[in-house]
């Protein structure tokens, strides 16, 4: 497991050419195979800069769990295992340029390139005010920093807090928003949203709500299931995804909402939940900018959203959705509810605005330009 692949085994025939004339490999390192946000932007971000001609490599610190699974190539058993930081070494020693995904890459990363001349660059995907508050994080966090070359932050929230909270220069910092591949995301005809809603069980006549992250503390699947049971009975709640708090929540919806929650797990294709649904929520903290809300918009669903990290930048308060406190059932029940009677004009406004901003093409010549600067 700590080999790393050829090069060659994973990515087309100009990998080599392009190495062999000196044009180099942008190395991508993700935290696992878990078709996940950050995970799966980094994949479709590698490919659009390879149609560029800056070939590249995507590189798991391990495998993930239960669920959907991306195919590239991992290198051990985690960010902290002896054996993965040295294969990680082997591959950034190869790259002219390096790209960490997400907090524990940023460790691995730092680790690994220690005494290499190869720049790193790191993505910070999530909320900082969120996930370092305290001292102790913060400094961890400084540290690991003053070792990479440019930061890239999702939204200009994001950047700020790293400037006024941990010191950075804003020279080095670059706000490159989320994106996803437009083509991929699409409103469905009718005859699609009836296959999707019987895919999952769901009832043609009824208005489904979507979950659509993993099943953790920090992204309140239980305020969802509260805020169903404050709906009328005949809305459903469709949830995708795994993780820790499943069992928890499955017995939430037992007690509170029986035969109205949906738990299909992780799957492959989330364009089908898309299209099952009439409205998409995520209650969570510590969000950066999440490609779910977007993907949503892209199929003309409308969303209410937490006040976390940039979900106010995608969800436009009262006119694509409604933005609300985290963890707030009373809140998120009344969104929906509001959001149900306009879903119509609320999805075409949130296409409309994301459509706009968050074409991959568009967010692949920003990342060209902030892998020049270093």
């Amino acid at each position: 497991m700590s080999r790393l692949p050829n090069v060659a085994e994973f990515r087309n025939p100009l990998v080599k050419v392009h190495r062999q004339q000196g044009l180099g490999l942008v190395l991508h390192v993700i935290t696992d195979t878990s078709r996940r946000g950050a995970q799966v932007f980094a994949t479709d971000l590698c490919a659009h800069l390879d149609e560029r001609g800056k070939p590249g490599l995507v590189v798991a610190l391990a495998k993930g769990g239960a669920g959907a699974q991306l195919k590239v190539p991992v290198l051990g058993r985690g960010a902290r295992d002896f054996a993965t930081l040295r294969a990680l070494r082997r591959a950034m020693a190869q790259a002219t340029v390096v790209v960490a995904h997400g907090s524990s890459t940023l460790l691995a990363c730092t680790i690994a390139g220690i005494g290499l001349p190869v720049p790193l660059i790191y993505r910070n995907i999530s909320d900082p005010a969120y996930w370092l508050h305290t001292v102790r994080r913060r400094a961890r966090v400084r540290l690991m920093l003053s070792r990479v070359d440019r930061v890239v932050a999702l939204w200009p929230g994001g950047a700020d807090y790293l400037v006024n909270h941990l010191g950075l220069d804003r020279r080095r910092i670059s706000v490159i928003p989320n994106s996803v591949r437009m083509q991929d995301f699409r409103p469905p005809n009718e005859s699609e949203r009836q296959l999707a809603r019987q895919r999952f069980g769901l009832p043609d006549d009824v208005p489904v709500v979507l979950y659509v992250a993993a099943l953790q503390p920090e992204k309140h699947p239980d305020t969802a299931v509260r805020a169903l049971a404050r709906l009328p009975r005949d809305t459903y709640l469709l949830m995708l995804g795994d993780g820790s708090e499943r069992r928890a929540v499955a017995d939430l919806a037992q007690r509170i909402a029986p035969d109205r929650v949906v738990m299909a797990g992780q799957i492959d294709d989330p364009v089908q939940g898309y299209w099952a649904a009439d409205v998409i929520v995520l209650p969570s903290e510590g969000e950066g900018l999440p490609a779910v809300l977007i993907e949503a918009a892209l199929c003309c669903l409308p969303a209410v959203a937490s006040k976390s990290g940039g979900n106010a930048d995608i969800v436009l308060d009262g006119v694509t959705g409604f933005v609300v406190d985290p963890a707030d059932p009373n809140q998120l029940a009344d969104g929906v509810g509001r959001t149900l009677a306009q879903r119509m004009e609320m999805g075409d406004s949130a296409r409309e605005h994301c459509r706009l901003r968050y074409d991959m093409s568009t967010v692949a010549e920003q990342w060209e330009l902030a892998m020049a600067s270093v």
